[in-house]
């Protein structure tokens, strides 16, 4: 035990410092664990939760019957629930606790892994990462935020590994990190997924056979779970909520008047009227009243709606014709939505409507925003609610932007440059890349207004590819006043990493016994 120890970066062991240290202050401002999602008669009403009743007494058979979301969080809750009364509570807290933690030291030892200076990655770690109260916020809430947030951050960090250092078990992780997201959120499916782990194999044939022994069970677990979603509910996907999502950026976001106008003209059929996510009687639809009781109740315990019942199916799928005619009609509208919800993803996380009236840490908020995110001015979330506009240049993280312009711009460049004779770093790079894109691209096309929480959730992978471009544009910068022929821009470090693949062989692998070690 001492040995393993030793072999742990004490990096490491400051970041987790800096966490508890995080959290004591969070502690002593007044932040509580919030946990209304295991309260059975919570006026709050959590879409993505069915009836708790139903998670504590049929579990197993709940989770089957469930189509609006992915079974993770439902999962989740639903074992806390076993749990005796008065434990609950802790166990949640502790494992958001280690979860935040975790997101630390994986976001500092991705970096690490691709090559930069360790000094450089603590510093925008802790900056970035252990210091944002965001971090410390979400943690504290029993909403599956942080569970989204860690994932994608293990994710990048499994690809990497196991890129770095192929092996059939770092396979298992990477795969099973990538199931753990695709059956959590629903902005990554799991075909994405299986997708990732299919390109892989083939921009790096040496790796076929590793990645299929360990990356197997969970492939076929997420295989299964699209099988069951397509034969029991009609769809590939984790859930079938696309056409009410999609309503709020499109119908939702119409201007005054012109839904009802549209509907009047046949253009839209009458549902279009009815609010996204209302009851049924709102749809004029009659509820399921055939099957498990997870598709056929209409209201849950606390008296909000079932959205899980099984004609919300249909409503969802009807929503969607309804919002792509809409889209067709009036292109201007939906786009200035797309806008506004891209602007709001750089909004300082923190600001998210669940913490509007939160009195707790205002100080350091308001402080760590302005001078660390650099967004002059607070945004006002009932601005968007109430008028329609987002937020003024004054009101966004221009940190924010800048990270997503590095990262967007900066790793398809280090990818280039490092496709032909390092094909395994230039993977490493393009596969976090890939889902953080693509996690954004959905959400901001499919939502407005929660999107700085999207932001968050996707946003460690973004700060270490744009550490990683800036670093790499920084070593190209100053090898052109030290010009070598016998080095690239990463050269030694990417060799000292275990990034040295043969020349002339760019799929291979080579042992190196200088590889360092890692927690």
């Amino acid at each position: 035990m001492r040995t393993r120890l030793k072999r742990i970066d004490p990096f490491v062991w400051v970041i987790l410092a800096g966490g508890l240290l995080m959290k004591v202050y969070a502690a002593i401002a007044g932040v509580r664990f919030v946990h209304i999602q295991l309260m059975f008669h919570s006026p709050i009403n959590t879409w993505q939760l069915l009836d708790l009743r139903l998670l504590k007494t049929d579990l197993f058979t709940s989770l089957l019957n469930l189509h609006a979301n992915p079974p993770l969080y439902n999962l989740w809750i639903g074992l806390l629930l076993h749990l005796p009364g008065s434990m609950r509570v802790p166990v949640a807290e502790t494992v958001y606790f280690a979860a935040f933690l975790l997101i630390g030291v994986l976001t500092y030892l991705t970096m690490v892994l691709l090559a930069v200076p360790r000094i450089v990655a603590l510093l925008v770690t802790t900056l970035l990462v252990v210091l944002d109260p965001a971090q410390v916020l979400y943690a504290s809430e029993l909403f599956y935020t942080t569970p989204i947030a860690f994932g994608m951050t293990a994710s990048a960090y499994c690809a990497v590994s196991f890129l770095r250092s192929p092996t059939a078990g770092r396979a298992a992780w990477l795969a099973s990190s990538l199931a753990y997201v695709s059956l959590l959120v629903s902005a990554f499916q799991p075909l994405e997924a299986l997708a990732i782990l299919v390109v892989i194999a083939l921009a790096v044939p040496s790796l076929r056979r590793t990645l299929v022994r360990g990356a197997w069970l969970p492939s076929l677990l997420m295989a299964l779970w699209i099988l069951h979603m397509t034969i029991s509910f009609g769809t590939p996907t984790t859930s079938t909520w696309l056409g009410m999502n999609l309503a709020h950026p499109t119908i939702g976001f119409a201007p005054p008047g012109e839904v009802q106008r549209l509907v009047d003209q046949g253009k839209l059929s009458r549902q279009a009227l009815a609010v996204p996510f209302g009851p049924l009687w709102m749809y004029g639809v009659a509820p399921n009243r055939v099957g498990p009781e997870a598709l056929t109740q209409v209201t849950k315990a606390n008296g909000q709606p079932n959205l899980n019942n099984r004609a919300y199916i249909d409503i969802s799928k009807h929503s969607l014709k309804n919002d792509l005619r809409f889209i067709r009609i009036d292109p201007v509208s939906y786009l200035k939505a797309v806008r506004i919800g891209a602007a709001i993803g750089v909004v300082p996380s923190d600001e998210y409507f669940f913490f509007s009236d939160l009195k707790s840490m205002t100080g350091y908020r308001t402080f760590y925003d302005r001078f660390v995110l650099l967004q002059p001015s607070r945004y006002d979330y009932a601005s968007f609610l109430y008028l329609h506009r987002g937020p003024s240049p004054s009101q966004v993280s221009w940190t924010n932007i800048a990270e997503l312009l590095a990262a967007g711009t900066g790793i398809p460049i280090v990818v280039a440059l490092s496709w032909r004779k390092r094909r395994r770093y230039a993977m490493a790079c393009a596969v976090p890349w890939t889902m953080a894109g693509a996690f954004l691209v959905v959400t901001t096309l499919t939502d407005v207004g929660e999107n700085n929480r999207f932001h968050f959730e996707s946003g460690t992978i973004v700060i270490s590819l744009a550490t990683v471009a800036t670093v790499t544009a920084w070593r190209w910068g100053s090898q052109r006043w030290r010009p070598n022929p016998s080095r690239t821009p990463l050269g030694d470090d990417l060799n000292r990493l275990g990034w040295n693949d043969p020349a002339g062989d760019p799929t291979s692998l080579r042992p190196d016994s200088n590889q360092p070690t890692s927690a």
